[in-house]
């Protein structure tokens, strides 16, 4: 795939993946483009306006959008990040921060405006460190998303469990995320079955998969490469905790939009009382 650089004038074709990049070091430019070649059209700017451009120039929005805390022309770039983060809410946002004094400030000012991760110029530029960012990036936006849906279905009570399960698959286990949320386990127990819904362990599973499906509907990662990421067992442990969830193959949610293909079950799970419900599915321990 070409790299296009340059004004808003040059768009990107409707079918087509893009990055979005508005970093102004040369050697970060080159290594985006060299991580991601025959991956990813890496559209790099220099000015708020042309990332702007770039961003109305097409209905296929950046897989993510790296955005350097100025611009070219020394332009505070935060209320670019605000509107992505208000208008695009699917595009995950990487703030780009100066490994130097300054950053403290830039970290807290891009936090602030609801970046979902941070690379640091000159500490993360290696390929596998870039491609982690940008996908990390992508689960923190996808866990965000996930929770917005979710957010007048599930009870206040264990809301905050599921949003920690979402934005933390690393922790596979209920006790795991219990002591990160400072409770007893027994705690989160007592509050799934006085809301009536299933136990956590069920709830961990459904959140695990929330997001593996997701990022099938919004990304073009295989389905290797998001077990891993989502730290399941194997790609054989996802896909057959799909099934059994679900009655679902990776590829079929993919094809039935991801995310609003899994939905639906989840919901019928997550209010189907622990007295009548069925054991279709395997519990995460």
């Amino acid at each position: 795939m070409n790299t296009l650089r340059g004004g808003p004038s040059l768009q990107v074709a409707q079918d087509e993946r893009w990055l979005l990049a508005l970093v102004r070091d040369p050697g970060l430019r080159s290594r985006l483009v060299g991580t991601f070649r025959n991956r990813l059209i890496v559209r790099i700017v220099s000015s708020i306006e042309e990332a702007e451009g770039a961003l109305d120039g097409t209905r296929e929005l950046p897989v993510a959008a790296l955005i350097e805390f100025e611009d070219a022309a020394g332009r505070s770039t935060i209320p670019l990040v605000r509107s992505l983060t208000s208008r695009r809410p699917v595009v995950p946002v990487v703030g780009v921060c100066a490994a130097n004094d300054r950053g403290g400030r830039e970290i807290l000012e891009f936090a602030q405006a609801g970046v979902h991760e941070l690379l640091f110029v000159g500490a993360h530029e290696s390929t596998n460190a870039l491609a982690r960012i940008i996908a990390t990036a992508q689960q923190v936006s996808a866990a965000d998303e996930i929770t917005s849906v979710l957010a007048d279905t599930v009870p206040d009570k264990v809301m905050a469990f599921v949003q920690y399960c979402l934005r933390h698959p690393e922790l596979a286990t209920v006790n795991a995320i219990a002591d990160a949320l400072s409770i007893h386990r027994k705690t989160l127990f007592v509050q799934c079955s006085g809301a009536n819904l299933p136990p956590p362990s069920v709830i961990l599973g459904w959140c695990r998969l929330l997001l593996a499906s997701h990022l099938l509907g919004k990304t073009h990662r295989s389905v290797e490469s998001i077990a891993l990421d989502l730290d399941f067992a194997s790609v054989n442990a996802m896909r057959n905790m799909l099934k059994r969830y679900t009655g679902m193959r990776p590829g079929e949610v993919r094809s039935l939009g991801g995310l609003e293909a899994v939905i639906p079950p989840f919901l019928r799970a997550l209010h189907r009382t622990p007295s009548t419900r069925a054991t279709p599915v395997t519990h995460v321990a």
